[in-house]
């Protein structure tokens, strides 16, 4: 984690991070802001890229949103998802442990300026968010248990499942005006840093993210996340 914080102090983007469990010992460069803990789908959305280390919840809400990625795979499932982010052209895989400042400033500004890798994603994000993933998940699930009726639920929206109208309901996440200290910041998440440090002990999927902001804070783009 330390590492790609100074990595990416010396770019020219700003950054947004969520430090997971171990936030109290990391300090971040002056380009980042960051807490404990954020809420990905809220951010990932107003990301430009996403370092991410690769997991399935990070993978499939990068492909949501339509977000190229930067992956650093550290187990398991992350270095299928790494190798196949890298082998379909969207996003980057790269050595873990041993690659180079060169190396992840490169692959930033290539993504960055791929305009046709954007628009295959966000493609690709039309299609998948155009599915309706959540509310036929929700419908389904009530339908097999009876569709709440056993259960003395209230009436709701017609088409509307229990779980997804509560989806929907969520107080929206707390932006900053223009020119805020969060605008046109991007994200970066890095994993769990109990993990990195080898204690075998786990943590939530979104702690040790980063939250960056693309391009030249002169002109402020959107953010970038990584996980």
């Amino acid at each position: 984690m330390r590492r790609i914080i100074d990595c990416l102090a010396a770019t020219p983007h700003g950054y947004i991070v969520s430090k997971g469990p171990l936030h109290a010992e990391l300090e971040l460069a002056p380009n980042m802001h960051g807490a404990e803990f954020l809420p990905q789908t809220s951010v990932i959305p107003d990301a430009d890229l996403v370092i991410t280390h690769g997991g399935n919840n990070t993978t499939t809400e990068c492909l949501h949103f339509g977000k190229p990625m930067i992956v650093l795979p550290l187990f398991w499932d992350q270095h299928d998802n790494a190798q196949r982010v890298d082998e379909l052209g969207l996003g980057v895989r790269l050595d873990t442990y041993r690659f180079t400042d060169g190396q992840l400033h490169g692959a930033l500004a290539r993504l960055l300026g791929d305009t046709a890798m954007r628009g295959r994603l966000e493609r690709a994000a039309a299609i998948i968010q155009g599915r309706q993933g959540l509310r036929r998940a929700a419908d389904a699930i009530e339908a097999a248990a009876g569709d709440g009726e056993s259960t003395g639920t209230s009436p709701r929206e017609p088409g509307l499942s229990r779980n997804s109208a509560a989806a929907t309901n969520q107080q929206p996440t707390r932006r900053a005006p223009a020119g805020g200290a969060l605008d046109g910041h991007a994200i970066m998440s890095v994993g769990d840093p109990k993990m990195i440090r080898g204690t075998g002990s786990s943590s939530p999927p979104w702690s040790g993210a980063c939250l960056t902001r693309a391009g030249p804070r002169s002109r402020p783009r959107g953010p970038i996340m990584t996980n």
